[in-house]
Parts: structure tokens; C-alpha cells; sequence
């Protein structure tokens, strides 16, 4: 669902936002934001780059 929207144009904010009104929590059960819907939404090739990237 994250994807869909972010290849609609919204930003992070407006699908955490949406996601909120919507009642979907995380997978922890808290509230959206637009770092938690980033998280989701970056490809795991990018994570691997950067945490390589950081060491």
C-alpha cells in the first residue's frame, strides 16, 4: 500500500497521515510518520548500501 501511494506523487508525510486516518498502525502498533513509512517504502538494496556506507 506504501508503494502505491508514494508512485501516486504523496509525500511520506501525506501517506503517514493517511495511513493514521485510516486506523493501520506499524507493525509495533504505533502511529505512522513519514521516517517509520521511509523505512518501509526504501528499497533493502538502499538500506545495505548505506549501512555499508556508514561503517
Amino acid at each position: 500500500m506504501v508503494i502505491e501511494l508514494r508512485n501516486e506523487g504523496l509525500s511520506l508525510r501525506q501517506i503517514a497521515s493517511r495511513l493514521a486516518h485510516q486506523g493501520i498502525r506499524t507493525a509495533k502498533g504505533g502511529m505512522w510518520t513519514a521516517a517509520a513509512v521511509r523505512r518501509v517504502s526504501v528499497p533493502e538494496v538502499e538500506c545495505v548500501k548505506f549501512s555499508q556506507e556508514s561503517a
